[in-house]
């Protein structure tokens, strides 16, 4: 079956159960998305993505989405597999591989900078990318740029802009931004608290001594590096930095901590 002939209201899971490291994925749907368990049951607290469009990350854990439209656009960066109503699918059959377009302009006689995403990047010019660029792996570009402009496309989010000399000007699919401003930071740990095999509901409370990162799935977020949450027939993951400062729970929930997870 395409794309194009998915009907609304499917299931896709974000698989990365026994999988070592993490997966960036992102979608665009044609129609609001909801988290919901791999199973296809709702999630309280949970908000829906009116416009359709969402990213995340997994590690050893399955991530799942129901629908309210056509799936247009998923990219999977890492190691995760995608099943879309337990059909395994191949992300190249909806959209781009590398969605985003990165434009860098040069605003001195010369300039060098180096750029890092957390997905795959690619050269975007007519010329041949070894006359003007350097691309160190399939995540990070280094290049040297004068007066002119280059054009590169990517997946994931731009983690890292820095400038090593001159003036540059950048943008991300037309909208500024700036070094060590405006880029996404990629917290190294992960904590998931799993109530899938409990037989009732566990409250939980956690804080870290360092940065807790949002969740984009619930309407309230964490503050000031503590989170609490309730997890009944489901599970809740936080990514963080530095140290876990304590972890609290009732009920028959379980913990996992994944150190380094953006290492592996």
């Amino acid at each position: 079956m395409s794309a194009g002939e998915r009907g609304d209201g499917e299931l896709l899971v974000i698989d990365g159960a026994g999988t070592d490291g993490h997966t960036r994925f992102e979608l665009v749907a044609d129609g609001p998305v909801e988290r919901v368990t791999p199973e296809g049951e709702p999630i309280e607290g949970t908000r829906s993505r009116d416009d359709g469009e969402l990213r995340g990350t997994v590690g050893g854990w399955a991530e799942a989405f129901r629908l309210g439209g056509g799936l247009e656009v998923l990219t999977v960066d890492g190691p995760a597999t995608a099943r879309l109503s337990g059909e395994r699918v191949d992300p190249a059959a909806f959209g781009p591989k590398h969605p985003h377009v990165l434009e860098v302009e040069g605003r001195s006689p010369a300039a060098s900078y180096e750029v890092t995403v957390d997905g795959g990047i690619v050269y975007d010019g007519t010329n041949d990318p070894r006359e003007d660029v350097t691309i160190v792996s399939g995540t990070a570009v280094e290049s040297a740029i004068g007066d002119g402009r280059q054009r590169f496309r990517f997946s994931g989010t731009v983690t890292d802009l820095t400038v090593i000399d001159g003036r540059i000007e950048a943008s991300v699919d037309g909208e500024p931004v700036y070094p060590d401003d405006g880029v996404e930071e990629l917290l190294a740990h992960a904590l998931v608290v799993r109530g899938t095999d409990a037989s009732g509901a566990s409250p939980y409370l956690v804080g870290v001594e360092g940065s807790l990162g949002p969740d984009c799935y619930r309407t309230d977020g964490p503050a000031d590096g503590t989170a609490e949450g309730r997890v009944a027939g489901w599970l809740e993951s936080h990514w963080f930095e530095g140290d876990l400062d304590h972890f609290t729970a009732r009920g028959e929930a379980s913990v996992d901590v994944e150190y380094n997870a953006l290492d592996r």
